[in-house]
C-alpha cells in the first residue's frame, strides 16, 4: 500500500511544519537578504523589502533636488526688478489692440532738431513714473487685454516701443525681444498717473 511507498528524500534542512500544506513546494530560505538557493528547479528571490528601502533614498534625494530648483527658479522669476533692468530699445507690434497710442519723443530728432518739448516733458514724467516702481514679473498673465495704454518714443532716428500698460499689468519689451508682463509694486498709483498722462498728452494742441 502506499504506507509502504517510498517516500521522496528530505533535504537537509526539513523539519516537520516545512511539510504543511501551506509551505508545500516553497522554496527554503537561509539567514542572509542576499542569499538565494536553488531546490527543486527553483530560486529564490533577494529580500525585496530591503531593496525597496534603499531605492527610496535616491528617489527621496531627486526629490529635494527638483524642489529646490524649482524654488530658486520661481524665486528668480518673481525677484523685484527695475524698469531700467528690463526695459529692451526694440521695435515691437502693439500687443493688443489699444484705446489709447501715445507717441513721445527724447531730444532732437531726424524730422526736428530742436526736438519736440511738449512730447519730450511727457517722456521724462513717465520714464520717472516707471522708475519709481518696482517689478515682479506676473506668471499667470498670459495674453494682453484691449484698450490698454500703448507707449512708443523717438530718439534720433528709431523708434522704439515703451510699455503697454492695461488691467494693472505693465507689458514691456524684455530683453527677448517680447512682450512680457509685470506687476507694479503699486498698480493704483501707476494706473492714475497714466491716465493723467494720457490725458496731458491729449491735450497738446
Amino acid at each position: 500500500s502506499s504506507r509502504w511507498a517510498p517516500t521522496t528524500p528530505r533535504p537537509p534542512s526539513w523539519t516537520r511544519g516545512s511539510d504543511s500544506r501551506a509551505c508545500r513546494g516553497r522554496p527554503l530560505r537561509r539567514p542572509g537578504p542576499f542569499r538565494t538557493e536553488k531546490w527543486g528547479g527553483t530560486e529564490t528571490a533577494p529580500c525585496r523589502g530591503t531593496m525597496k528601502k534603499k531605492l527610496w533614498i535616491p528617489l527621496f534625494a531627486v526629490f529635494c533636488l527638483a524642489v529646490f530648483c524649482l524654488g530658486f527658479l520661481l524665486a528668480d522669476l518673481t525677484a523685484p526688478r527695475t524698469f531700467d533692468e528690463l526695459w529692451c530699445r526694440c521695435d515691437l507690434d502693439t500687443p493688443a489692440k489699444p484705446g489709447e497710442n501715445i507717441y513721445l519723443c527724447c531730444g532732437p530728432t531726424w524730422e526736428e532738431p530742436e526736438g519736440y518739448p511738449e512730447l519730450d516733458k511727457i517722456y521724462r514724467s513717465v520714464m520717472r513714473l516707471f522708475q519709481s516702481q518696482t517689478y515682479r514679473r506676473s506668471l499667470f498673465s498670459f495674453f494682453p487685454r484691449d484698450g490698454g495704454i500703448y507707449l512708443t518714443v523717438r530718439m534720433g532716428c528709431e523708434a522704439y516701443s515703451l510699455a503697454y500698460w492695461s488691467c494693472g499689468v505693465l507689458w514691456i519689451p524684455t530683453e527677448n525681444y517680447q512682450w512680457t508682463a509685470y506687476k507694479p509694486s503699486s498698480p493704483e498709483a501707476l494706473g492714475t498717473q497714466m491716465d493723467y498722462i494720457a490725458q496731458e498728452y491729449c491735450n497738446i494742441p
